[in-house]
């Protein structure tokens, strides 16, 4: 018989979930400004690297910060880390960050991000597809603030997190194999 969460639970882990996107949009939003003070004399090839690695390293604190509220919940949340940080990493620089293309750019991390992540979720959870339009929501309506995001995928996550966990035997299951 499955346990029944207990009341006020739930909350406390939309809470949590909020205040890690909070954490992990500030540590991204500092690493990705700061890029143009810390190497202003850099150019050509030399600051599209530097440029690349800040945004990956953006995108994985934000994985951290979320990766630190599934830590019980998923399977091998450090793979989150780095699911994240590719979504993240490949919205960015396949949309840009041209102010006039926000939008785009907001829907291209969400959705990238979404996919990466669904490729872990879906290992466990039977509607984890649900992940991917729940990411480009709250990444489109918060504009890639907290805004939007952390209480959008908070409420997916929830109901993600009510499901029966999905049972498969991972030596014949090949996307258990895949990331």
């Amino acid at each position: 018989m499955p346990v029944k969460p207990r009341p006020g639970i739930e909350w406390l882990l939309w809470i949590k979930w909020l205040i890690a996107n909070i954490a992990g949009s500030v540590i991204a939003f500092i690493l990705v400004s700061g890029i143009p003070l810390l190497f202003a004399g850099a150019v050509g090839a030399g600051l599209r690297i530097v440029m690349i690695v800040m945004v990956v390293v953006a995108g994985a604190a934000f994985g951290v910060a979320q990766a630190y509220v599934l830590v019980r919940r998923i399977d091998r949340p450090g793979l989150w880390v780095l699911a994240t940080a590719a979504g993240f990493t490949f919205g960015l620089l396949i949309a840009g960050v041209r102010p006039q293309e926000v939008v785009i750019r907001d829907m291209l991390i969400g959705g990238l991000m979404g996919f990466f992540q669904w490729l872990l979720l879906r290992r466990q959870f039977e509607q984890a597809i649900w992940w991917i339009p729940a990411s480009i929501i709250g990444w489109t309506v918060g504009d890639a603030s907290t805004l939007a995001v952390g209480p959008v995928t908070g409420a997916a996550l929830l109901i993600l997190l009510q499901q029966p966990i999905k049972r498969t035997n991972r030596a014949t299951d090949k996307s258990a194999l895949s990331v």
